[in-house]
């Protein structure tokens, strides 16, 4: 069934400028951005969420925040490294799989 309605999904993460990828039952968003412009990006995405959330609702289907992972890929401050979406805060994602040194 997934695969029905990915098409629909990502019309929805389109609509936000925001890049969507799927495998399988996961799904990435994501959205390059300056540092300058962290806050936009952040709406950006927290908006796509919040009309995920919605279209999931409408077809009886549950987004499973506690399962959401966010991942920053910049120095950012703490406050800056969270997404606020309904009553959950989506900390960054902090744990290592392992270093390498090259």
């Amino acid at each position: 069934m997934y695969i029905t309605y990915a098409p629909e999904l990502q019309a929805v993460a389109e609509r936000h400028r925001v890049v969507f990828h799927s495998f399988a039952d996961n799904t990435q968003l994501s959205k390059a951005t300056r540092v300058m412009d962290i806050q936009a990006a952040k709406q950006a995405i927290v908006n796509c969420i919040k009309s995920i959330q919605d279209w999931s609702s409408s077809h009886r289907l549950k987004l499973n925040a506690d399962k959401s992972e966010v991942i920053w890929l910049a120095k950012l401050s703490e406050a800056d490294k969270t997404l606020q979406i309904d009553n959950t805060m989506q900390k960054p994602y902090t744990q290592m799989s392992g270093t390498s040194a090259c």
